[in-house]
């Protein structure tokens, strides 16, 4: 299950950073996307990153449609600024505590 957050003037999908390295797009995603200070989600911007998101996650198959994706996905609306903007900007790199052995996302 994902979360989409929108506050109005924009919009992030929240994702696992564990899922970021598993999908390898953590090199693709832009600094318009952010991360949580523990750098354990990524939240990717409507624009640009979610379409790398979708694109790697239908390629590999685990969802068959966007559409799908949607279906699995939560929508929380914030009336003020999200609490995402205060977030670090995605940095590549800053994931590296992931170890990419230890992943059993499907």
């Amino acid at each position: 299950m994902f979360t989409y957050h929108d506050d109005g003037s924009h919009g992030w999908l929240e994702v696992s950073m564990e899922l970021v390295v598993f999908l390898e797009i953590d090199t693709e995603i832009s600094q318009f996307s952010y991360m949580s200070k523990d750098c354990g989600t990524a939240y990717l911007e409507e624009d640009l990153d979610l379409s790398t998101f979708f694109n790697k996650i239908l390629e590999m198959k685990i969802f068959n449609t966007a559409q799908d994706v949607w279906n699995h996905t939560i929508n929380k609306h914030h009336n003020e600024s999200a609490f995402i903007r205060d977030l670090p900007r995605f940095e590549a790199g800053k994931e590296k505590y992931v170890d990419k052995a230890q992943l059993k996302m499907f």
